[in-house]
């Protein structure tokens, strides 16, 4: 799943869990519905593992084709637009969310990779966890830790996801847009900072500038032109023939 092309959002949870880890999923395709941006073969890919080794494939299956729906149907709900089931299921189809399983051996190793931890609770028969968001680079590397629910903004997915693609991803404006940001460990979350602000107010006066300056160049230009044009036609009309030189 790591390409090395395309960055992705990756989550752990279990798919038993009716509280963290639902509400967790259910922000994410808020936040992407927000943005727009749904994952697919030239934007990111979302990778969700289950950490219960006794999660089955049909139930990630299950799980898998639910979100994706939901995704298609909520991107289509922010542009206005109506979607029948059919239309639903076809685009879920091209949507890049996958959702896995393994077993305890391989969810110990991933575990202890990404610095996640969780606990079993017999007596409840569920796991205590937090909730936490990963976005990683095309190769693996975490790059941002969206924390809880409140981290997974359509802002802060958005630039990181941006970030993390090597400025794959985005607009123009969205990449002017991320210059005036820095993200903030202690708080995880981008905050506006001044001097991009200023940077870009800067540049917009220069820009603003440049163009007086040459549309005041073409109209000097023109008046230039014209009176050139003006002066060698008054120079011809001066001019005497021989005959009323001689009269």
């Amino acid at each position: 799943y790591l390409d090395g092309e395309r960055p992705v959002l990756f989550t752990l949870n279990f798919y038993r869990c009716t509280s963290i880890c639902s509400t967790q999923l259910n922000v994410i395709v808020e936040a992407l519905a927000k943005m727009g941006w749904a994952p697919g073969p030239e934007k990111f890919k979302v990778v969700t593992v289950s950490f219960d080794p006794t999660d089955t494939v049909d139930i990630a299956a299950g799980k898998q084709d639910t979100y994706r729906r939901e995704l298609v149907r909520q991107i289509a709900k922010a542009n206005d637009e109506e979607l029948d089931e059919a239309t639903i299921r076809e685009q879920a189809n091209n949507v890049d969310w996958t959702f896995l399983v393994a077993r305890k051996k391989s969810i110990d190793a991933l575990l202890d990779n990404v610095g996640y931890s969780v606990r079993y609770d017999e007596r409840r028969d569920e796991f205590a966890h937090s909730p936490v968001t990963y976005i990683l680079s095309p190769d693996g590397t975490i790059n941002r830790y969206l924390w809880g629910f409140n981290d997974i903004t359509p802002k802060n997915v958005k630039f990181g996801l941006m970030e993390s693609s090597d400025g794959k991803l985005g607009s123009f404006g969205d990449k002017v847009l991320l210059s005036c940001f820095d993200y903030n460990r202690d708080h995880g979350t981008y905050e506006a900072f001044a001097w991009g602000f200023m940077r870009i107010g800067g540049i917009g006066v220069m820009l603003i500038f440049a163009a007086w300056l040459i549309v005041h160049w073409r109209r000097e230009a023109r008046r230039s032109a014209q009176i050139a044009k003006s002066t060698a036609l008054n120079g011809l009309g001066s001019r005497s023939s021989p005959s009323e030189s001689r009269s």
